[in-house]
């Protein structure tokens, strides 16, 4: 297990052909429709692009990915970024939450935060668990598995991570639309994790 940042460096010479890209799009003859009748909304997507090129702040939001608790774990040969986030008590129990695709661990940042520390939050500590947050093989900052057929699935992974890399006897597991289809005892997990999905 290693604690590493930054998990993200974009030279500002991507960001600066980016911004040029956006702003030279060319655009196509509106369809004789408004709004979203004939698709995406023309003036709708002429905001996004003309906020993409010049209002959106990419260094705060990088500056915000990189101070997340990330940690990198070696799982039989996959690499696994995931994030840490120790329950405000001793002995909390152990998660972890999967997002669903096209989404990744970032959307689950808020919720790990509030599962970590509920008194934070109205909440009782007691409550408190100890969140992990992997990113999926091949988004974000998890490299792409070499072989889909000869790699073990993600639940395996994510009990080895859990129950091997991180030591946890027994844990409790979230998940949404890609990880639940497969039930944890495939992973031949040991002892078995408590399931739950949305």
């Amino acid at each position: 297990m290693t604690r590493y940042a930054p998990v993200i460096a974009v030279p500002e010479a991507e960001l600066n052909e980016l911004r040029s890209r956006l702003r030279n799009t060319r655009w196509p003859t509106p369809w004789p429709a408004t709004g979203w009748e004939a698709g995406t909304d023309s003036g709708e997507l002429r905001r996004l692009v003309a906020y993409w090129g010049s209002g959106y702040d990419w260094r705060a939001h990088e500056a915000t990915i990189n101070a997340l608790p990330s940690h990198l774990a070696d799982v039989d040969g996959t690499p696994v970024h995931y994030l840490r986030f120790d329950g405000e008590h001793p002995g909390a129990l152990p998660i972890v939450l999967t997002n669903g695709w096209p989404s990744s661990f970032l959307e689950l940042t808020t919720l790990a935060r509030r599962l970590a520390t509920p008194s934070r939050y109205g909440g009782d500590a007691a409550d408190a668990f100890t969140v992990i947050v992997p990113s999926l093989p091949g988004f974000a900052f998890s490299p792409q598995r070499p072989s889909l057929t000869e790699q073990p699935q993600t639940q395996e992974i994510w009990h080895r991570l859990m129950h091997d890399e991180l030591g946890f006897e027994r844990y409790a597991a979230h998940g949404g639309d890609l990880v639940p289809a497969s039930p944890p005892g495939s992973a031949k997990p040991t002892p078995r994790p408590w399931w739950a999905s949305i």
